[in-house]
């Protein structure tokens, strides 16, 4: 997953010797990637300004914390910190009363990386038409308010805040998780209510209660979402997860499982590459297939460890 197929070499940016072997790598390269925030690029002459001149063509993509302006652009930043904390996505995503918890780590540090990815594609595609390199930015700040993007946009007209969610009384008890009997959670998501109502309660044992005014339309179970609740999880609780997934996919109702860690890398589809990561591996495995990319004008290749400064 992170960080293979990647050859590896150290430079102390610092000391003297680093500039000429940092230099040759740029001349070098078609794409250079930093996460210094701005004040440490230009104290280690890292800056777009400082490198294009080596190589005009070069892609140069930094990604930072907080963006490359502003009163905060100078301050370090993680994804738990500037990505979730700051965005407003770590006060949503908790269970009303209880503290914030930290999130996966990386979870934000990915997405970011994908809009990076996504703005060198986009620089190296119009290299090609101009001959001209180019400077792209992401930052961890902006990538959770992206993310965040369906709550901000209502703020921002006006709307309320919104609220952490409580379990027992959600807007849509339906939207929910509830327990089975096996101390395990599934997700229920059901986007088409009218049709798909019915359809659970029969399958979970209940076909009278969708003559209950409290399931009759979506107002009523708004209104009794903690009622629906209360209902759900005793029905839940009664058998485990194995024969709750079984009666939900024969009445092909949506639904999610919470998966553990352990479980999500064997799960069925969870990692499968598709056809043209397929093509791609068996590409690889035929022998020379291609040769590597010739260096640029003025290029001589990357260092290797024997040219590394002493």
């Amino acid at each position: 997953m992170d960080n293979r197929n990647k050859r590896s070499i150290e430079l102390n940016l610092k000391s003297p010797g680093a500039r000429p072997v940092l230099e040759r790598l740029v001349r070098w390269a078609d794409v250079l990637v930093t996460n210094f925030p701005p004040h440490t690029r230009a104290k280690l002459g890292l800056e777009y300004d400082d490198l294009s001149p080596l190589n005009p063509r070069l892609i140069y993509a930094d990604v930072t914390g907080f963006g490359e302006q502003g009163p905060e652009a100078h301050l370090p930043g993680f994804d738990v910190t500037a990505f979730w904390a700051r965005s407003g996505l770590m006060d949503v995503t908790r269970q009303r009363g209880a503290p914030p918890t930290m999130n996966a780590f990386g979870s934000g540090d990915h997405p970011t990386a994908i809009s990076l990815f996504a703005g060198i594609m986009t620089a190296l595609y119009r290299r090609e038409k101009t001959g001209q390199g180019a400077r792209v930015t992401a930052s961890l700040i902006a990538e959770g308010a992206w993310s965040a993007s369906m709550w901000l946009q209502a703020v921002l007209l006006g709307a309320k805040t919104p609220r952490p969610l409580d379990r027992s009384d959600p807007p849509n008890a339906l939207a929910n998780a509830y327990r089975t009997a096996d101390d395990r959670w599934i997700l229920l998501a059901f986007a088409n209510e009218d049709k798909q109502v019915p359809l659970f309660l029969k399958a979970i044992g209940h076909p009278e209660a969708a003559e209950d005014p409290r399931f009759q339309d979506t107002a009523s179970r708004r209104a009794h979402a903690s009622e629906i609740v209360d209902l759900l999880d005793k029905r839940f609780a009664t058998r485990p997860l194995a024969e709750w997934r079984e009666v939900l996919d024969a009445a092909g109702l949506t639904y999610g499982v919470v998966q553990t860690l352990q479980e999500s890398p064997t799960t069925p589809n969870s990692c499968q590459p598709g056809p043209r990561a397929d093509r791609r591996r068996q590409q690889r495995a035929t022998p020379d297939r291609q040769q590597p990319r010739a260096p640029g004008p003025g290029a001589e290749g990357p260092p290797t460890p024997s040219t590394r400064p002493g």
